[in-house]
């Protein structure tokens, strides 16, 4: 994958050299790039070392445990899980909450079968989220 990145950015700055772009041009193009990787990638690396961080405290065993003595069905347990997400959603980036509301699904769905049915409510869940934030702020003041 990074060899086809590398390959295309060699494409880039051939045409971009057959089409008269100058040398600056092409450098600030790169650097933005590569600086917008570099975030991504950073911000990843870090959710995901939260993500451990939290499954080496047994964070998430504490949770199913409470949520399976609780007893839920699938429809409750469909609500807590949203809940949940809608409560850490704004603490926590989108991301970062679907990384840690997939884990605590499927902590718990181990035991319950639902678990394709909950990761897929939760994505729903979270892109109906960024839609409306999306659309909030367009509209005007």
């Amino acid at each position: 994958m990074i060899f086809s990145a590398g390959l295309l950015w060699v494409v880039a700055a051939i045409v971009g050299n057959q089409l008269g772009v100058s040398h600056e041009t092409m450098q600030i193009a790169v650097t933005h790039n590569l600086e917008e990787f570099a975030e991504l990638f950073l911000f990843l690396l870090v959710a995901m070392i939260y993500i451990n961080a939290l499954e080496e405290r047994n964070i998430f065993e504490a949770l199913k445990g409470y949520l399976i003595n609780r007893g839920f069905n699938y429809q409750q347990l469909f609500w807590v899980t949203s809940g949940i997400a809608f409560v850490l959603s704004p603490v926590a980036d989108n991301l970062t909450t679907a990384l840690i509301m997939g884990a605590v699904v499927m902590a718990v769905g181990v035991i319950v079968r639902s678990l394709s049915l909950r990761l897929v409510s939760l994505l729903l869940w979270l892109r109906m989220r960024v839609a409306l934030s999306l659309h909030l702020e367009t509209l005007p003041p």
